[in-house]
């Protein structure tokens, strides 16, 4: 086992131990961001934050899933795909024009 350095010794006396004390979810106060009840700031997100953030990581999740998505189906989904868009798009057109 080596010996740490001077620097090293110093570094972890001066690094705060993690706890896990501080909330996502702010428990008191009311849900804004400008500050609670008393109005002093709160601590953690607000639930429109954290929905707001789940939603956001979702989304992310399925456009980083979908290629794989498709090449996985084959030729035939791309294909459907088209024609549905396309069948959309002509329905569109035709409700705007009034054909």
């Amino acid at each position: 086992m080596s010996k740490k350095s001077q620097l090293e010794v110093e570094a972890a006396a001066m690094r705060p131990t993690a706890t896990e004390s501080t909330p996502l979810v702010s428990k008191e106060g009311v849900d804004s961001a400008d500050g609670g009840k008393d109005g002093g700031p709160t601590r953690g997100l607000s639930v429109r934050q954290t929905a707001i953030l789940v939603a956001g990581e979702m989304a992310g999740s399925g456009v980083l899933a979908l290629p794989r998505a498709l090449v996985k189906t084959g030729l035939f989904t791309p294909l459907l795909l088209a024609m549905l868009s396309e069948n959309s798009y002509l329905t569109c057109s035709a409700h705007r024009y009034k054909v």
